[in-house]
């Protein structure tokens, strides 16, 4: 995906979480606003889930927009997905319905912000234990100030240590990192 489509996701999913909630007449509390998130976010989920099966004709430039707008609201019927399918039919509209996962994804990192959440991304040779995961799980909250949860994936590239994503840092405790920054040292 490209950068600039992401950056569409991103304010696609921005403008879908915080509608309605940004009014001053309407004050709402921090953990009022993470439930509703979540909920908006389960919206989105399950509206992207009844839409995948049609998604390759959706996404067709050939078939015209009233008949992707009917589709949408046939496998989509539900009041608590109104405010989803109204996202979605915008996105036809726009010829963008593509973009309906990485906004989905982009929610749900909004969502996870509101909740007080930062995700983390852990890639290591070898599945993390449980007590390197609480570990890490235990750091990464002490360095955010948030409660941190912790994903594991597997990498035949990663020969020693791990490299952790969150929150827009990337930590390299890799051999291969160390190896490349003790280079660098000597070298200049």
């Amino acid at each position: 995906m490209k950068a600039s489509e992401r950056t569409l996701a991103r304010r696609y999913a921005a403008a879908y979480m915080s509608y309605g909630t940004g009014t001053p007449s309407r004050m709402v509390s921090p953990a009022d606003a993470a439930g509703e998130s979540a909920a908006r976010l389960e919206a989105l989920r399950r509206l992207e889930r009844a839409v995948a099966p049609a998604l390759p004709l959706l996404t067709r430039p050939l078939v015209p927009v009233r008949l992707k707008l009917e589709i949408l609201e046939k496998a989509c019927p539900g009041k608590d997905l109104v405010r989803a399918l109204a996202l979605a039919a915008l996105l036809v509209r726009t010829g963008r319905l593509g973009l309906l996962g990485e906004t989905a994804a982009q929610c749900a990192l909004l969502a996870d912000e509101a909740a007080g959440v930062l995700r983390a991304e852990v890639t290591s040779r070898y599945p993390l234990s449980d007590a390197e995961r609480a570990g890490l799980e235990k750091a990464l909250s002490a360095f955010s100030g948030r409660k941190a949860v912790v994903s594991n994936t597997i990498s035949e590239k990663v020969l020693g240590g791990f490299e952790a994503g969150f929150g827009g840092f990337l930590l390299d405790a890799t051999l291969l990192g160390r190896l490349a920054r003790l280079r660098k040292k000597i070298t200049t």
